[in-house]
């Protein structure tokens, strides 16, 4: 595994499958995590379970293809 202590990982679709997992991933080596996704409260559920773990996520949403 790789260091990412006092880094910030923005992880586009991180809230459910692979985009999840890498979170947890980041999360695990020492990253702050962005957890990103379209809806507010999807983005919510999988922050609030990484930072039950004693890891640091905050979530954001945010819509990557919108052009404005």
């Amino acid at each position: 595994m790789f260091d990412l202590t006092l880094k910030v990982a923005l992880v586009a679709g991180s809230f459910r499958g692979n985009g999840e997992a890498k979170a947890w991933q980041m999360a695990l080596a020492g990253a702050r995590v962005a957890i990103s996704s379209r809806h507010q409260e999807s983005s919510d559920a999988v922050a609030d379970v990484i930072s039950a773990d004693g890891l640091k996520a905050e979530a954001i949403a945010s819509h990557v293809s919108d052009k404005s």
